[in-house]
């Protein structure tokens, strides 16, 4: 639990304590700008970040929010975000593509900022069955 509060009560305000807290990434965090899922390059990133996480202490992986040596700066969003679609590329992705398979499996949260764009969280949990690779 991130900022004392479970995930899905997470609001715009609790991402600019972050900024405003400069809480700097970690093993159990990472700030991304983008959510890139293109390119096959793009997809190995994402699951050797997500297996890194499982395999260690869990965390969350947070995109749409911009930084600078680890620590956030402001909080543009992510542009074009579909929230449907984007989010079961990604659980299919780490179906398919995470072995052994992650149980239990990601918990994404996306939160609607006031610019009309989104940030999405992903809480990857610890997992026990690990390595993931």
């Amino acid at each position: 639990m991130l900022l004392g509060k479970p995930l899905e009560q997470w609001t715009e305000q609790d991402l600019h304590v972050l900024v405003q807290n400069q809480v700097a990434e970690s093993r159990q965090l990472d700030y991304k700008e983008e959510l890139k899922l293109k390119t096959d390059d793009d997809k190995r990133d994402f699951l050797a970040n997500v297996c890194a996480m499982a395999n260690t202490a869990g965390g969350y992986l947070i995109f749409g929010v911009e930084e600078d040596d680890g620590i956030p700066k402001a909080i543009p969003g992510l542009k074009n975000f579909n929230r449907d679609e984007d989010i079961r590329r990604i659980e299919d992705l780490v179906r398919s593509c995470i072995d052994p398979r992650l149980v239990p499996g990601l918990e994404p949260h996306d939160i609607r900022l006031s610019n009309g764009r989104y940030v999405l969280i992903l809480y990857v949990p610890r997992s026990w069955v690990g390595p993931h690779a």
